[in-house]
């Protein structure tokens, strides 16, 4: 695990800022940090590896290289027809590593050697989730690189008094004085959706960079970065013509993708843990685990109050756990433990989200029987339409469907629902007709956390840019 920041700007400041995300970073025992400086520029890095085969030297995500200084959070591999000298082709495992000088490169060696021949274009070719950041002393330019799907997170902003500052924790920009408050539109997006839109963050000051975008920062760093896209995921969505759908054919082509994805994260493990659910995106990466003959001990999350009833996944847990003979461990909250880490979790938690404190809790159990690594099936729902909500949705719809059949009935289930949502206290029913216009604006209604009319309470005072 790396978390970084780095700075431009006057050396004492840029000092004084590198210091700050540092007691921001440095927080458990054991961590390994490493500061680079050079004029103009200054970078913090914090590591801790979780791995069984930790780099003696600790820099397997720092590089400096002839006048480059890189850092990379996340996991990448280069492409096998990488240009540069140095460079490393990516294995189908993912795990091979070029030797240089008798020492294994590290990751951020491998991609700064890659980068450094065409920094615009050369990160099409890079596989993975990852944040680069490298600077190039000749010419005084930062360069921020996020992987296509924007899954490993980067932000910038401005140093108070002048300076540029980049990290991968909104938080570690804050501790260093970049936000000057709450950001408006940032938390009507967790307020309406559960989760921060990707292109803002809760606090004003700090930017996102666009995911699959390369940014250049220069002279004077007073200037937002210039953006240049070298994955625009836009047009892989743009298909001419649906093709004709082959479901054996989909089949194979997911469950090839899945033992894929599983084969390259467990590669350098024996035995890897294993976050299991009672749905299918945790079942299928334990059947995957059990083929390849890596699966650990596997973990389930049980709440007390939910034992016995219907969302209660632990018997579908257990059942996929003997299904593929794996050894099984059932930790149950209750309440208490829920409010006992909540201070805890929020301090940790960078941005917010609704979808985070039972990973936390899952994370501390499998922490306290000592494991390092583990797998999940998070964002399987999110890429294969699993949410319950979406059957709520398509049902509704359906109803919505029958009732606009009789006179005036869209009108009276409308009146309806306000009267029980004001008498009950429910808003959920009483804002809920405003959205059966179309389609779309129905996707709105199971989806929401809160609706736009409540925003204004919610937000108070609260400004955006």
């Amino acid at each position: 695990m790396t978390l970084f920041a780095a700075v431009l700007g006057e050396n004492e400041k840029i000092s004084e800022a590198v210091a700050a995300a540092r007691r921001r970073m440095t927080r458990f025992p054991g961590d390994r940090w490493r500061a680079v400086a050079r004029p103009g520029f200054a970078l913090g890095v914090w590591q801790r590896w979780f791995g069984e085969s930790a780099p003696p030297d600790g820099d397997w995500d720092v590089a400096e290289r002839d006048g480059w200084v890189a850092v990379v959070s996340g996991h990448a591999v280069v492409a096998q027809d990488a240009a540069a000298a140095g460079s490393v082709a990516g294995a189908p495992d993912g795990t091979s590593i070029a030797e240089r000088g008798g020492a294994a490169m590290g990751l951020a060696a491998r991609l700064l050697a890659d980068f450094v021949s065409d920094p615009m274009t050369r990160p099409r070719a890079w596989q993975g989730q990852f944040a680069f950041v490298a600077w190039h002393e000749a010419t005084q330019r930062l360069f921020l690189v996020r992987d296509p799907f924007g899954i490993e997170p980067l932000y910038w902003g401005r140093l108070p008094g002048g300076g540029f500052a980049v990290a991968n924790l909104a938080k570690t920009l804050v501790a260093m004085g970049v936000a000057d408050g709450p950001d408006a539109l940032g938390w009507a997006s967790f307020f309406l959706w559960g989760n921060v839109d990707g292109r803002r963050t809760v606090f004003s000051g700090v930017e996102v960079a666009p995911q699959g975008s390369v940014g250049v920062v220069a002279p004077p760093w007073a200037s937002a970065p210039q953006w240049q896209w070298y994955c625009d995921l836009r047009t892989l969505w743009a298909v001419p013509s649906a093709p004709e759908y082959d479901e054996a054919a989909a089949q194979v082509a997911i469950n090839r993708a899945v033992r894929d994805a599983v084969a390259v994260a467990t590669a350098d493990r024996q035995r890897t843990a294993l976050f299991l659910s009672g749905g299918i995106d945790s079942g299928a990466v334990a059947g995957v685990l059990a083929q390849l003959g890596r699966a650990g001990t596997a973990y389930t999350l049980a709440f007390a109050e939910m034992a016995g009833q219907g969302n209660d996944e632990r018997p579908w847990a257990e059942r996929i756990a003997r299904h593929y003979g794996l050894t099984h461990r059932v930790d149950q909250v209750a309440e208490p433990d829920f409010w006992a880490t909540l201070p805890k979790f929020l301090d940790a938690m960078d941005q917010p989200t609704l979808d985070g404190i039972n990973f936390w809790l899952s994370c501390q159990k499998a922490g306290q029987a000592g494991e390092r690594v583990v797998c999940t099936g998070d964002g399987g729902d999110e890429l294969f339409g699993g949410f319950t909500k979406l059957v709520l949705w398509r049902r509704a719809e359906r109803v919505l469907r029958w009732v606009r059949r009789l006179p005036a009935g869209e009108r009276v289930l409308v009146a309806l629902m306000q009267g029980y949502g004001t008498l009950r206290r429910r808003p959920k029913w009483r804002w809920a007709g405003n959205y059966f216009a179309t389609r779309d604006h129905l996707y709105f209604v199971p989806y929401a956390v809160f609706f736009p009319e409540e925003l204004p309470e919610l937000l108070g005072g609260m400004r955006s840019r």
